[in-house]
């Protein structure tokens, strides 16, 4: 049997994926859930201060989102 994102052999043991793609797609889904919180934490939020603070820490997991789909892809 095969993973189906990495096509590496796995054991019949594991599930969907092979345990590295599984870690790296609860990460990505806990990234995505964070980005979330954040979104709405701007959308009802109207101190400057601390709007910018959100929008640096939005902008900070995004990038190291981007940054991590870049490098599995290699």
């Amino acid at each position: 049997m095969t993973c189906p994102k990495c096509h590496r052999g796995m054991a019949s043991s594991e599930l969907l994926y092979c345990s590295e793609c599984q870690s790296e797609l609860k990460s990505l889904d806990q990234k995505a859930n964070d980005i979330r919180r954040l979104e709405i934490a701007i959308e009802n939020n109207s101190n400057p201060g601390v709007l910018k603070k959100l929008n640096m820490m939005l902008n900070r997991i995004r990038m190291n989102t981007e940054d991590n789909r870049f490098l599995s892809k290699r």
